[in-house]
């Protein structure tokens, strides 16, 4: 079984093909790929539109989002970077943990990333996910929910 990851650059490039094709009969399509910088995922991630990318507070997270936005903005200048600061312990830190992200890529790689959205923490969440349920069916005005379809308006309405 060939994974993602292991596929080379023709296998990928046909991919990344395939995909602007189908994605030219839809209003917007969303790929989820995985985190990290390896080659799949920074060349799916190059297909025209905003590049979402969804962070945490956590040092780590924080690094690894800088990293994507460094390794894919090298690759292709003019790209759209949208960031999404997950599991915020509410908007305030979010945000914060958004401009800190931003000052760091206008201060080395010379780009502006826009925040698109925080969805803040919500044992909601984890509550749909062990009951396999997705979040807006199972607890629909949960806080994490009211951040999510906030985030989907905003990328609906451009």
């Amino acid at each position: 079984m060939l994974r993602l990851a292991d596929a080379g650059p023709e296998l990928l490039r046909k991919l990344h093909n395939d995909l602007l094709v189908l994605a030219g009969q839809y209003d917007h399509v969303l790929l989820d790929l995985s985190a990290g910088v390896d080659r799949a995922v920074r060349t799916l991630a190059t297909h025209g539109g905003p590049i979402i990318v969804v962070t945490t507070d956590e040092p780590t997270a924080l690094t690894d989002a800088y990293a994507f936005i460094k390794l894919v903005n090298s690759q292709m200048s003019g790209l759209d970077f949208r960031v999404v600061v997950n599991m915020a312990t509410d908007r305030h830190v979010g945000i914060h943990t958004f401009e800190k992200l931003a000052a760091a890529c206008r201060n080395f790689l010379q780009i502006e990333p826009t925040l698109l959205g925080v969805v803040r923490a919500d044992d909601k969440v984890k509550d749909a996910i062990r009951n396999q349920m997705p979040l807006l069916a199972r607890h629909p005005s949960s806080k994490a929910g009211d951040d999510v379809e906030k985030i989907a308006r905003s990328l609906i309405s451009g």
